[in-house]
């Protein structure tokens, strides 16, 4: 029922002339298995994230405080968080709960975890009720409901044994031209 992707505005420029539409972003280079590889996997997506400014796009709402519902930089929780750094960094739509969001189509393994990459805790239930953006190096951003939007790490006791998956967005942006 809900639009999962929209990417459709155009690419933004950055002042020193950077597109920063997810079009320009994409990485064409994979690491190919030889033929003779019989224990061959499939090469890993490339990124479509331009983590320098996904960085700052994210740098822009730390300390923002936790509000259930909110929005903006007043307060936020953690699936508006998702969808407000997601929309300011190209343009894109997600669905609006992270029981929606839990629901996307690509999930990515742990090991595979790449920066812009959701990941998902559930405390006392099956279904996913925390969601955060993976920023590499173990770290994810949320919206803590005590601390409001910040890093932490998913080696963290709460995060670790909490932890439900993950789920890759930008596999899916996609720029109209």
């Amino acid at each position: 029922p809900y639009p999962i992707y929209n990417a459709s505005s155009p690419p933004r420029t950055t002042p020193n002339g950077d597109s920063t539409g997810a079009s320009a972003k994409v990485e064409r280079s994979r690491r190919e298995p030889s033929v003779a590889d019989d224990n061959r996997q499939p090469a890993a997506e490339p990124t479509t994230i331009d983590e320098r400014l996904f960085k700052r796009v994210v740098e822009g709402y730390l300390g923002v405080p936790y509000a259930r519902g909110g929005s903006d930089s007043a307060g936020m929780d953690c699936s508006n968080l998702v969808s407000v750094l997601f929309r300011d960094y190209s343009g894109t739509s997600l669905p609006p709960s992270t029981r929606a969001l839990w629901h996307l189509p690509r999930e990515v393994s742990r090991e595979e975890l790449a920066v812009g990459d959701l990941v998902f805790f559930a405390y006392g239930s099956r279904t996913p009720s925390h969601v955060g953006v993976y920023m590499g190096g173990n770290r994810f951003v949320h919206a803590s409901e005590t601390e409001g939007v910040v890093m932490s790490s998913l080696d963290d006791a709460d995060f670790r044994d909490a932890y439900k998956g993950a789920r890759r967005v930008v596999s899916e942006l996609r720029s109209e031209q």
